[in-house]
Formats: structure tokens, C-alpha cells, sequence
């Protein structure tokens, strides 16, 4: 497929960048974490440097999920946070282990000057007329799940920007250029409102990989474990609090 043509030339490139032995079972010196970039990848750092206090851990970030699978396969990187979507679950190779850490809803990114931030829930449908943000493809499903709960509310929206920085994204969104769908761990400003969507059409899955004759397999339940802790110490916004007081009381949370 074009986006495993697209992995594979992205390998080459980073390899000079992520060069070394494979890892061994003993743990190392120095540990190799990939990223996607949101609100956990910080967390999951300080989770390694805890949970193996004498290491040093590099960071790489990449937008594609598909990419870091790869790169933990090819033994590049230690351990990765990735995603996944529902209708879009990833299927790793067979020498990555997954753990997942949590799925929590996307919610709309729009400026505190829209109409719609007044509202303590936002119609999708009442997003069709925007602009929108929509990232090209990560390879495991996003942004084909947003489109696929966009169309299934009655709309194909409108790209006017494709954006994978967040931070260029949060700006166009807080400028009221765009509006974008965000994660629900992400911050409010005082120009960028967050806010729930109704019937929660969007979701992911976060997870953590790690390759199964690597250093860190024999304690990545324990990653896994103490990455869900950190997310749920993310996860006490008022906006996200509130949805989740919201969807308890109707009886749709575990």
C-alpha cells in the first residue's frame, strides 16, 4: 500500500537518526521512546525514567502510528505510544506486544468567539458548513474515522488547512480560521474552546508497544499500568470531568 511505501522510505530516512545495536533483554543505558504527538507522550517518559530510574530515554516523535510499529519491529525504538481507531484497529507485527491504556472520546476544537462554544455539548452536524483542520492519513485510521462520523452525519467537511503540528493547529482554531476534532485530554485557552461532541462519534485507543525481545518486556504491564494512571491524573479537565460525570449518570461508561 502507499502508506507501507511510505513507512518503509521513512525507516531509511531516520535510521542515521536512531542507529545502533538491536537492544537486548538487559536493560540498557539508554532507551529509545517514539511518540505520537498529545497530552500523554510527557507522561510516558516520566513512566520509563520511573520505572527504570538509571536510564536515559531519548524521545522521537512521529505523526504515524504505522511508522513507530515499524520502527519498534525493526528494533529502532524500546517502546512506543500509538493509537488506533474503532473500525481501524491496528494488527502489530508479531514480535510487538500492545497494551492498551485507555479510549476516550474526540471532542470539537473551535474559538471561543464561535457561537457553538457556548454549548456544553456540539452537534457534529452543526459543524458541516466549517472549515476544518484534517490531517493526511497516520496509516492506522485517523483522520478515515473522523470522515467515516462525518459522513454518517450527513456531511463531507470542507479541508481547508491539513495540519499534523498541534500547536499550528491550535492556532488556526483559536484564530476561528478552523475548527478541528482534538483529544479531550487537550487544554483549553482562553482563545481555543474543547468541547464535547454529542453521541460521541469519535473515539481512540491509546497503547503502548514494545518489541517482545526488547528491554522492557518483561515489565510492560507494569508501563502499561502506570501510563493509565498518569492519563487518568490528565483526565480531571472541567470539560472532560464533566462528560464523563455526564455519561455515568446515562449509564454509558464502564
Amino acid at each position: 500500500s502507499s502508506d507501507l511505501t511510505r513507512v518503509r522510505g521513512a525507516l531509511s530516512n531516520v535510521d542515521d537518526v536512531l542507529a545502533g545495536t538491536p537492544a537486548t533483554r538487559s536493560l540498557r543505558t539508554n532507551l529509545r521512546l517514539g511518540v505520537i504527538e498529545g497530552p500523554l507522550m510527557m507522561g510516558l517518559l516520566g513512566v520509563v525514567e520511573d520505572l527504570i530510574p538509571d536510564c536515559t530515554v531519548t524521545i522521537h516523535s512521529e505523526y504515524s502510528t504505522l511508522l513507530l510499529l515499524e520502527l519498534i519491529a525493526a528494533r529502532r525504538l524500546d517502546v512506543a505510544l500509538i493509537a488506533d481507531y474503532p473500525g481501524y484497529e491496528i494488527r502489530p507485527p508479531q514480535q510487538v506486544e500492545v497494551r492498551p491504556i485507555v479510549t476516550e472520546p474526540g471532542f470539537a476544537g473551535l474559538s471561543t468567539a464561535h457561537p457553538l462554544a457556548r454549548s456544553v455539548e456540539v452537534d457534529l452536524r452543526d459543524l458541516a458548513d466549517e472549515a476544518w483542520i484534517v490531517p493526511p492519513s497516520d496509516g492506522t485510521g485517523w483522520p478515515e474515522h473522523m470522515l467515516d462520523a462525518c459522513r454518517s452525519a450527513g456531511f463531507t467537511p470542507a479541508v481547508v488547512h491539513s495540519v499534523v503540528d498541534n500547536r499550528l493547529q491550535h492556532h488556526l482554531i483559536s484564530s476561528g480560521r478552523a475548527v478541528a476534532i482534538v483529544q479531550a485530554t487537550t487544554a483549553p485557552t482562553a482563545a481555543m474552546a474543547v468541547r464535547p461532541l454529542q453521541d460521541d462519534p469519535c473515539w481512540m485507543r491509546l497503547q503502548v508497544a514494545w518489541h517482545r525481545d526488547g528491554p522492557l518486556h518483561e515489565v510492560g504491564d507494569r508501563l502499561a499500568a502506570m501510563t493509565r494512571k498518569v492519563y487518568d491524573s490528565l483526565a480531571i479537565g472541567e470539560v472532560y470531568a464533566a462528560w464523563g460525570q455526564r455519561r455515568a449518570a446515562m449509564g454509558r461508561l464502564d
